[in-house]
C-alpha cells in the first residue's frame, strides 16, 4: 500500500495542471495584467497558464516548474485527494500555489485581488504548505480575503507545524506573523525579501513577541540600502535581550564591534557572559578584545583578571594566553616559571575543543629554541616541535614544521631520543632546503620564504642566488611579512607595487565561530 501511495505521490505534477484547471472558477482571465515587458516576464505556472511575473520571481517559477516536470516523469498519475503529508514530494507544487497567492495579494501594479489570492492560498494549504496555513489563519483573524472567523483562525494556528524537526508551534496571529516573516519571505530578490521580512516581523514585534524583536533587530542590521537602520536594530535587540532573548546581547556586542564602538561592544558581551550565553566562548571573545584594544581602553588588567578566572576554571585558551603573558611580562610581572606552568597546563588539558594545547606546545617549543623568554633548550624544543606531518594543514602545524626544518638545517635538532618521521631520517642540507622550498612555495608560507631568502643571499650551505632570494622576499612581503619588506627596501628594491595583506582580526574570526558554536549548542533563539 505504501509503495502504491509513493508512486501516486511522485506523479503529482503530471496531473496537477489538469486538477488545478478543473478546480478554477469559470470566467477566470488568462493573464493578471499586461505591464511593461522590461519589468515582467511571462512564465508558466502550476495552473498551466502563462502569467506575467515580476522579474525577481521569474527565476523561482521557472526553476520550480522544471522540478515539477522532473518529478512527473517518475510515476503514475493520481488525484489531489490522494495527497499525504510527504513534504519532499509536495513542497514544490504547494509552494508554487503559495507564490501565486502572494502575487495576487501584492497586486503588483494593479490593486490586490483578494479573491484570487485566497483561492491560491487555499490550494497551497490543501497540499500541506505551512505558510499558506498561516496566511489563511491571518485572513480569518483580520477579515482579509475571507469573512472574519476567529474560530477558524485559531484552528489553523493550532495546526501549524514548522521549523527544525517541527518543534515550532503557532497559537495566535502574532506568532503567525513572526513565522511568516522568518520562514516564508522567499521567492524574491534581496531587496524585496528584506522589505517583506521587516514588515511582517514589525507587526509581530508591536505585540511584544521577543523572538520577533530579536529577528527584526538582525534584519534591520543586515538590510541593505535605505532599510538598513542601525539605531532601530539596537533598539529592537536591546528590547529582546531585556525580555529574555539572551543571544540578543551577543548580537548587540557584535554590531557595536563591527561599527568600531568597542566600549559598547564590551558592555554587551559582558552581559552575554553574565547571562550564561555560551559563556566560555564569550569570555574567549572578550579576552581577545581586551588584548587587542588595551592601549586605547585600559583593558589590560581586565584581560589578566578574565584570563586568570578562566584558567582556574580549566579553560585551555586562557591558560595558553596567560602563559604567554607571564613569559613576556605583558600585563603581569615577568615570571617565566609561572608562564611555563600555564603553558604546560594547556598542553596537557583534555578540555580543548579549539586546539589551543597544540598552539601552547608550538609556542613553548619555539621559546626553548630561541632562548629569549626562557633559557635555550634544544632538547625540550625538539620534543615539543615533533608534530605529525598531517598537522601541516593548520597554521601552528606549519609553524612547528618550519622550526623543525630550521633546527635540522642549523644542526641543533636533538635526534637521539626522538622517533623521527621517515622524512627527517638521514637528512642533508640539500634535502632540508628542498623541504623548505616546498613549504615556501606549495604552502605559501611567508616565514619559510623569508628564511630561505636569507640562506640564498648568504650562500653558506647553498648556492648563492640573489634573483631567487628577491622573488621570495617579494612573495613574503606581499603576505604582510614586515621584515621581508624592510630587507627589500634596504636593498633599494622598488616596493611600490607590493600589496601588504593585513591579517583578518582574531576577534572577527572568534565572533563567527562563536555564532556557529552557539547554534550548534542549541542557542538558536
Amino acid at each position: 500500500m505504501k509503495i502504491r501511495n509513493f508512486l501516486f505521490l511522485i506523479g503529482l505534477a503530471k496531473v496537477l495542471p489538469i486538477v488545478a484547471w478543473s478546480m478554477e472558477k469559470e470566467g477566470k482571465e488568462i493573464t493578471i495584467f499586461s505591464p511593461a515587458e522590461t519589468e515582467f516576464e511571462v512564465c508558466e505556472t502550476i495552473t498551466g497558464r502563462k502569467e506575467h511575473v515580476p522579474l525577481q520571481k521569474a527565476a523561482y517559477f521557472k526553476n520550480s516548474m522544471e522540478k515539477i516536470r522532473e518529478i512527473s516523469t517518475k510515476g503514475a498519475s493520481f488525484t489531489a485527494k490522494d495527497l499525504t503529508c510527504d513534504e519532499d514530494l509536495i513542497k514544490w507544487p504547494a509552494h508554487h500555489y503559495y507564490m501565486l497567492g502572494e502575487l495576487y495579494l501584492e497586486g503588483i501594479q494593479n490593486e490586490p485581488d483578494h479573491e484570487e489570492a485566497a483561492y491560491y492560498y487555499q490550494q497551497a494549504f490543501k497540499l500541506g504548505h505551512q505558510g499558506a496555513r498561516l496566511r489563511m489563519g491571518l485572513s480569518y483573524e483580520e477579515g482579509i480575503m475571507v469573512d472574519r472567523d476567529p474560530e477558524k483562525a485559531a484552528n489553523l494556528y493550532r495546526g501549524y507545524e514548522g521549523g527544525w524537526m517541527n518543534h515550532h508551534r503557532c497559537s495566535n496571529s502574532t506568532e503567525a506573523l513572526y513565522y511568516l516573516g522568518r520562514h516564508f519571505a522567499v521567492g524574491y530578490d534581496q531587496s524585496k525579501k528584506e522589505k517583506m521580512k521587516i514588515e511582517l516581523l514589525s507587526r509581530a514585534a508591536e505585540h511584544g513577541h521577543e523572538q520577533a524583536l530579536f529577528e527584526l533587530g538582525k534584519a534591520y542590521y543586515r538590510a541593505t540600502g535605505d532599510r538598513k537602520n542601525f539605531p532601530k536594530a539596537i533598539e529592537c535587540l536591546e528590547k529582546a535581550g531585556d525580555l529574555g532573548r539572551i543571544k540578543a546581547y551577543y548580537w548587540l556586542g557584535k554590531a557595536f564591534y563591527c561599527e568600531g564602538d568597542i566600549s559598547h561592544a564590551v558592555e554587551f558581551f559582558k552581559k552575554a557572559v553574565e547571562k550564561d550565553f555560551n559563556k566560555e566562548w564569550m569570555m574567549n571573545v572578550l579576552s581577545e578584545i581586551y588584548l587587542q584594544y588595551y592601549k586605547d581602553n585600559n583593558y589590560l588588567q581586565d584581560a589578566v583578571d578574565l584570563l586568570t578566572e578562566a584558567s582556574n576554571q580549566g579553560e585551555c585558551w586562557a591558560q595558553y594566553r596567560l602563559g604567554r603573558m607571564y613569559l613576556k611580562g605583558f600585563g603581569v610581572l615577568r615570571v617565566p616559571a609561572i608562564g611555563i606552568n600555564y603553558l604546560k597546563q594547556a598542553i596537557q588539558n583534555p578540555r580543548d575543543p579549539y586546539a589551543h594545547s597544540e598552539r601552547a606546545r608550538t609556542y613553548l617549543g619555539i621559546a626553548y629554541y630561541k632562548g629569549k623568554e626562557i633559557g635555550k633548550n634544544d632538547r625540550e624544543a625538539s620534543k615539543l616541535l615533533d608534530f605529525e606531518e598531517n598537522h601541516l594543514l593548520t597554521s601552528w602545524g606549519k609553524r612547528a614544521y618550519f622550526y623543525k626544518l630550521r633546527m635540522n638545517y642549523e644542526g641543533c635538532w636533538c635526534k637521539e631520543f626522538l622517533d623521527l618521521p621517515q622524512m627527517l631520517q638521514g637528512v642533508t642540507p640539500e634535502s632540508i632546503l628542498a623541504q623548505l622550498e616546498d613549504l615556501a612555495k606549495d604552502k605559501n608560507y611567508a616565514k619559510a620564504q623569508f628564511y630561505l631568502a636569507q640562506i640564498l643571499l648568504k650562500g653558506e650551505k647553498a648556492n648563492k642566488n640573489e634573483e631567487k632570494a628577491i622573488t621570495l622576499l617579494r612573495d613574503a612581503a606581499g603576505q604582510g611579512h614586515t621584515k621581508a619588506l624592510s630587507m627589500l627596501q634596504s636593498m633599494g628594491k622598488d616596493c611600490s607595487l607590493l600589496s601588504q595583506v593585513s591579517k583578518p582580526s582574531k576577534v572577527n574570526r572568534l565572533l563567527r565561530l562563536s555564532e556557529s558554536t552557539a547554534e550548534s549548542q542549541g542557542y538558536n533563539g
